[in-house]
């Protein structure tokens, strides 16, 4: 699948991964619109913030940071769209899957 719309017309196997510059912002929100609407896997990562944020088909968003102060700061605006938070849970491996 490629994303012609913004001018990518590449493959997800040819291009995995896209940089976005902050003259991007337009693209990328839009970007994070469909991500859940159409219930693709993502990743998400501001390195300048330290934060990272993992999309699921499986209706799940794990969010990752060095900072707990960041992570309950998400969490906080997280539930003004009625999102239930699952505690943090060390794993190996894949990500964990709270269908079981």
């Amino acid at each position: 699948m490629a994303i012609g719309a913004w001018g990518e017309n590449r493959s997800l196997e040819e291009a995995p991964y896209h940089l976005f510059g902050t003259e991007d912002y337009l693209v990328l929100e839009s970007l994070l619109d469909l991500i859940p609407y159409f219930m693709w896997d993502a990743i998400l990562i501001d390195d300048r913030n330290g934060i990272a944020f993992q999309f699921s088909h499986n209706e799940w968003l794990a969010v990752a940071s060095d900072s707990n102060e960041s992570v309950n700061a998400i969490c906080q605006r997280l539930e003004l769209f009625q999102l239930e938070p699952h505690p943090h849970e060390e794993y190996e491996g894949e990500s964990p899957d709270p269908a079981g």
